[in-house]
């Protein structure tokens, strides 16, 4: 498909030995990556995608770039043939999308595969038909400057592998998730999609500065007004793309997308270092939004180590990850709105001494009600003990919330609280740090848990049906368990618009997220989630919200009732999240640091 640097070649073996071992090609997604990348290569301005039943039956892939000169064209198929590296000194310095010259030839062996294209610079077209790896015919073919590829039939050599696909609905997903990385990485090609017939999309080409406008058509209208642009340049490093504005609440990741030199890659670290950058900017729970472009001179930058190409070495990482953290910042901080004050106290916790409630209540508070003596220690063991509240002496028995397992964490008493994270506590021969917000949040998830054991799977209907539009990304997630959503206790239409109407939700779910939750479960349920752990994360969601903050003023009282009831939980150690509740300091150990082992 491509002859963008000349004539295509056998490479020497020299070559071969110093290239990744390509993939096998496993799925129709595969396909449909290797045929854009090529059309991408070719210097294509427009690509049409066509599929049928997932791929399996058909895909095509049409482009207008440069086409196959005659005499190359029964190269193509064969293994390591290609036009895109010739030296040794070309694998450190790649810049096309495919180089190994292994793609049609694998495509080749497992399908029927024909290949259309005129070469830019010939007047005359020409075909080329392959089965199962063997040539059928070559000759010439009236067509347009450009290539189509034709793949049916795929697997019919090799039927054990279509034992190891999954159902249509979820490769033609997988897919769709391939084409978007790709319609991302070159916004100046036009783009255009057809599903079984249906077109799924049409992305005009447009300036690598109006990239919103094609993520607005990709995933959902105005979804670039969540957006702030980002620029950062240092040294002969560049980035550039978007980032999601703070403080919005996206609890999966289907919208992060990280491109070195234009080329789609996988980075886990980079994800993490981005999503940790964003501080407490970020809801709990949440996951940042970014679109990043990183250019760096092809010398600095490995592709040749992973079969898919998904991954890449980076010659100076540390300096990559030190950049997107100075590059987020400087983009972060002049959009933090204006009213937000991060020091700011804005609730004090107290213990409602109403036995039937026992519910929390929001009280304001000035900055002299935050100061609690070191004196103010209390036995968490006794079953009463008094506290001062606005100048009244109130006793408060709690004779049910004696510790029962003695195997939990045991704390004897409490020093308050530092940093205005971290409650101070004492054991018998321990002390312990603890973080206020994860040592909630562990007591409400279990306690919330327990709500739900009860409640699994029953129905509430909706009095006013809940309508909104889908991407087709979503659509298919809808359509791959609708029978495992239907258990769960959702009940739903869906319409030729993408809009579907929601007219049953579970009965533990609350009014007004029906759309983030409803794609939140369907996203677990593909990783492998039971019905159990689907609740598990709404707990943790809901316990998450519901907890007492950084920063937030807890009074005496109601740390040692946090202290009671994390002693008595399942897990103590550890939030529903896997962050730790608690640090653990012997005195043995306390004794060593200060030299006195021995005394």
């Amino acid at each position: 498909m491509v002859l963008k640097m000349g004539i295509i070649k056998k490479l020497d073996p020299v070559i071969i030995d110093r290239i990744a071992a390509g993939e096998v090609i496993e799925r129709p997604a595969s396909v449909v990556k290797e045929l854009i990348e090529n059309s991408i290569d070719a210097n294509a301005k427009k690509i049409e995608i066509y599929t049928l039943n997932a791929g399996i039956n058909e895909i095509i892939v049409k482009d207008d770039g440069d086409g196959i000169l005659t005499e190359d064209l029964p190269l193509t198929i064969e293994k390591h043939a290609t036009s895109k590296i010739k030296t040794l000194q070309d694998v450190e310095k790649i810049l096309s999308f495919g180089f190994r010259g292994e793609a049609l030839s694998s495509i080749a062996s497992v399908s029927l595969l024909e290949i259309q294209s005129k070469h830019k610079s010939e007047k005359k077209g020409n075909q080329l038909i392959i089965r199962g790896g063997e040539m059928i015919s070559c000759k010439p073919y009236p067509c347009n400057q450009g290539t189509k590829i034709i793949v049916k039939d795929l697997f019919y050599s090799t039927p054990a592998r279509k034992k190891y696909l999954k159902s249509d609905v979820a490769e033609n997903r997988a897919i769709l998730k391939e084409i978007i990385k790709l319609t991302l990485s070159k916004p100046e090609i036009e783009f255009i999609y057809f599903r079984d017939q249906k077109q799924i999309f049409h992305l005009p080409s447009i300036a690598f500065e109006d990239l919103p406008k094609r993520i607005d058509l990709l995933f959902e209208k105005h979804f670039s007004d969540l957006l702030i642009p980002l620029y950062f340049k240092q040294d002969d490093l560049i980035i550039k793309g978007w980032i999601g504005k703070p403080r919005i609440q996206r609890t999966i990741t289907d919208r992060q997308f990280i491109f070195f030199n234009h080329r789609p890659v996988e980075i886990k670290n980079l994800k993490y270092i981005i999503k940790n950058t964003y501080g407490d900017l970020l809801p709990d729970n949440s996951q940042p939004i970014f679109i990043l472009f990183y250019e760096l001179p092809p010398d600095k930058i490995d592709v040749n180590v992973h079969p898919q190409k998904k991954e890449i070495r980076i010659l100076e990482e540390s300096q990559i990850y030190q950049s997107t953290i100075e590059a987020i910042r400087k983009t972060l901080i002049p959009n933090v709105p204006l009213n937000i004050e991060p020091y700011e106290i804005k609730k004090q916790y107290v213990l409602n001494t109403d036995k039937e409630s026992k519910k929390k209540q929001n009280i304001k508070t000035t900055q002299k009600d935050i100061l609690y003596p070191i004196e103010q220690v209390l036995n968490i063991n006794a079953p009463s003990y008094q506290i001062k509240e606005g100048g009244e002496t109130i006793t408060i028995v709690e004779k049910e919330e004696l510790i029962e397992n003695t195997n939990h964490f045991i704390p004897l008493k409490h020093l308050g609280v530092i940093f205005g994270t971290y409650i101070l506590a004492i054991g018998k021969d321990d002390l312990y740090i603890i973080d206020q917000h994860t040592a909630h949040e562990r007591i409400n998830f279990e306690k919330k848990r327990k709500e739900l054991e009860q409640n699994l799977w029953q129905k509430q209907i909706l009095l006013t049906p809940i309508t909104f539009h889908l991407t087709q990304e979503e659509l298919d997630l809808i359509e791959e368990y609708k029978d495992q959503l239907n258990q769960i206790g959702f009940s739903y239409d869906l319409f030729s618009n993408n809009t579907i109407v929601i007219r049953e939700i579970p009965d533990y779910l609350d009014i007004g997220k029906e759309k983030e939750i409803f794609i939140k479960l369907i996203q677990l349920l593909e990783k492998g989630y039971n019905y159990i752990k689907l609740y598990e994360e709404y707990a943790a969601l809901k316990a998450c919200k519901a907890s007492i903050r950084k920063n937030d003023i807890v009074s005496p009282d109601v740390i040692s009732k946090i202290l009671v009831d994390l002693s008595k939980c399942e897990e103590p150690s550890r939030c529903p999240h896997g962050r730790p509740t608690m640090l653990k300091i012997s005195r043995s150990k306390l004794d060593y640091l200060f030299y006195r082992t021995g005394f």
